[in-house]
């Protein structure tokens, strides 16, 4: 289908689950692409954008199923929600002054393998990647300040990647389910994280932040660090011993859940243990310290988590004698 240039406005919607349609190009008389446009149309394998288009709207290329490559425009400036989202696309070039990609826009995009993010774009929003099997090679950056909650959950080809100078926050569950990632490298010059063997950690050292899910060799945590934060070790499953050190008081939510460790001992330091942080299968729990530390599970009693129930059933505490409660 050629779309005439007398066609000015292209309404939300107006080619959804369309199956007939297999190629389309669009009028350079177009500033953007409608919600929806071709939502769902499964067969649409070729599609040509004019150098006009600022604007891709929420969904305009969702489930088109056979969608594997596509030209973006250098007009290019915003693309929304769930905009590529299950498509087969397997690289894409994203044009240079591209300044805002809404979350999901590439939701399981299953073949996606590679992509640049342009110097124009200071935040990774939430869910951006979410699924996407292959994806192996993300060059992020410079410009980059953010990165949110489950950009990356499930990239489970990712292997590495390199943290920016500038990123100040970084979403505690922006890499769950990255089964293959083996190492985050914080660039030396960021003044907010910092990197060791391809371990994040706060830049004063006095916080673990995050371990790649994908790590394979013991972390050896230095006797600076305080907290073991938020899913900080969630889902490494490939460690046969984790060694917290002395100087550790805290253990945030899920800290240390979904670990395939047996045996954990807590440090005769530690004073706080929050939701979730040892929710995992632990054969042998060894507390060290007469004191007891304290469960702060928070106020949500849904959300109130202290051992699993395998280890309530077949688990042994190890407590010191003359321990007080």
């Amino acid at each position: 289908a050629i779309i005439p240039n007398s066609v000015t406005k292209i309404y939300a919607g107006a080619f959804q689950s369309n199956t007939n349609l297999i190629s389309v190009v669009l009028p350079n008389t177009l500033d953007s692409i409608a919600d929806g446009l071709f939502y769902g149309c499964s067969n649409l394998a070729n599609v040509e954008i004019p150098n006009t288009v600022t604007f891709i709207g929420e969904l305009a290329f969702g489930a088109c199923l056979k969608l594997d490559n596509i030209q973006l425009p250098k007009s290019l400036r915003s693309i929304g929600s769930y905009a590529f989202a299950y498509t087969q696309i397997a690289t894409l070039n994203l044009p240079e002054k591209l300044d805002f990609l809404d979350e999901l826009a590439f939701g399981e995009c299953k073949k996606l393998e590679s992509i640049k993010i342009p110097e124009s774009i200071d935040s990774i929003s939430r869910k951006l990647f979410w699924e996407c099997d292959e994806l192996r090679n993300v060059e992020l950056p410079n410009s980059l300040t953010r990165i949110g909650d489950y950009a990356f959950y499930a990239c489970k080809s990712l292997q590495s990647l390199q943290i920016p100078p500038a990123v100040n926050k970084i979403n505690s569950t922006a890499f769950l389910g990255c089964s293959s990632l083996k190492a985050l490298d914080v660039s030396s010059s960021n003044s907010t994280y910092c990197s060791i063997d391809g371990v994040v950690y706060t830049k004063d050292m006095t916080k673990l932040f995050r371990c790649p899910p994908g790590r394979e060799k013991i972390v050896e945590i230095p006797n600076t660090v305080k907290v073991i934060g938020e899913y900080a070790f969630s889902q490494c499953r490939s460690f046969s011993a984790l060694n917290l050190p002395e100087s550790v008081v805290e253990l945030e939510p899920y800290s240390l859940n979904s670990l395939a460790l047996e045996n954990i001992t807590l440090p005769s330091s530690l004073t706080t243990i929050k939701n979730a942080a040892l929710y995992s299968n632990f054969k042998n729990i060894y507390c060290t310290s007469l004191k007891p530390p304290v469960w702060d599970l928070g106020d949500n009693p849904y959300k109130t988590y202290t051992f699993t129930d395998e280890v309530f059933n077949n688990s042994t505490l190890y407590i010191p004698g003359g321990t007080t409660f």
